[in-house]
């Protein structure tokens, strides 16, 4: 299944029409609004959500 996704308005210009995998492993500046002092935040919200127990 073929799925189109327009994130135009997510990331900065430089990362919009990047293939979704290099979008992936882009830094956390390529979403508008965040830097890279937001990237500890993100991943702490990562490591935490990983202890969480699943359903």
């Amino acid at each position: 299944m073929s799925v189109t996704v327009n994130l135009d308005k997510l990331l900065d210009k430089q990362y919009e029409n990047l293939p979704i995998p290099e979008v992936v492993s882009a830094p956390v500046a390529a979403i508008q609004g965040l830097t890279d002092a937001h990237a500890p935040a993100l991943a702490a919200l990562k490591h935490q959500d990983r202890r969480r127990p699943r359903p």
